[in-house]
């Protein structure tokens, strides 16, 4: 398989010195002996399955060049530089073909990429869309919160299987999550979607359908508050509404039941490897 330039300044020979090999393994050039003082070795943990997907353990490394610009040195230095823009903030999406196309915040959630309400406004009033072909907003509230006041054009997915339905659907370019803080259900359902695209594919690491999903930081409760001309109906009803207090009991159960199916059928199923790749890979 031919090897995209990790940077346009190097030689073939010199980027499959460097690449990384795939495991639990450091980041180590590909020789022979990698026991000697010449052999630069990275004793970090960056390249683990636990970690994220900066480090991109492959014989194919997908690297734009508008997103890293690391003058050509001594091998060693170069070894150190890849390694530091695979395993840092590089800001590439999670297959590394690209730069994420949204700026985005410091979120509650560390792990996940969270964009402001005020950039979703600028995405659904269309000024992203010379670099966002495609997008879908996932509400992740239960349906008598959607019902009393959601963002326009966004889909209300509360249930896991609602999430992993859209693994089976046509993939847009970017997913938008969110529920009403932004700090349990939607980032739980985030999470969800990502872990089972990983699952899905496995074979082709770093592939994903949805390889660039945001959270809206802080949820739908501070988008309303700036941006309730996007909402439909103009209202705001929190999940915890006395006046629902049975719906709120009803979709906590239903959720409950068929999370808990799911992962009964996943525990006896004998698969060790469903088992082991439970943690989420992103």
């Amino acid at each position: 398989m031919p090897v995209k330039r990790l940077f346009s300044s190097l030689s073939d020979e010199d980027i499959s010195t460097i690449l990384p090999t795939f495991g639990k393994r450091a980041f180590l050039p590909l020789e022979e002996n990698t026991d000697t003082p010449s052999s630069p070795v990275l004793q970090d943990s960056w390249l683990s399955l636990d970690s994220d997907d900066s480090g991109l353990g492959l014989d194919e490394v997908f690297l734009d060049d508008s997103c890293v610009n690391i003058p050509p040195t001594k091998r060693q230095k170069t070894v150190c530089d890849a390694n530091s823009v695979l395993a840092g903030d590089t800001n590439l999406i999670a297959d590394g073909s690209s730069c994420y196309s949204l700026p985005t915040v410091p979120g509650k959630h560390k792990d996940l990429k969270s964009i402001s309400p005020e950039t979703l406004t600028d995405v659904l009033c269309g000024r992203y869309s010379d670099v966002i072909s495609s997008f879908r907003v996932i509400d992740c509230r239960y349906p008598y919160e959607y019902d009393g006041g959601h963002i326009k054009s966004a889909e209300n997915r509360y249930l896991h299987s609602m999430i992993e339905d859209l693994l089976h659907q046509t993939s847009v370019q970017v997913l938008i999550f969110h529920c009403e803080f932004s700090q349990e259900r939607g980032p739980a359902m985030l999470r969800h979607l990502r872990s089972k695209d990983r699952q899905m594919n496995t074979e082709n690491y770093p592939a994903l359908n949805y390889p660039e999903i945001y959270l809206l930081d802080s949820g739908y409760k501070s988008f309303f508050q700036t941006s309730s001309d996007l909402c439909d109906p103009i209202d705001y009803r929190p999940m915890l509404d006395s006046d629902f207090s049975a719906d709120l009991h009803h979709y906590r159960r239903v959720a409950d039941v068929r999370h808990f199916r799911s992962k009964s059928k996943s525990w006896s199923s004998g698969d060790r490897t469903s088992r082991l790749s439970r943690k989420v890979i992103f």
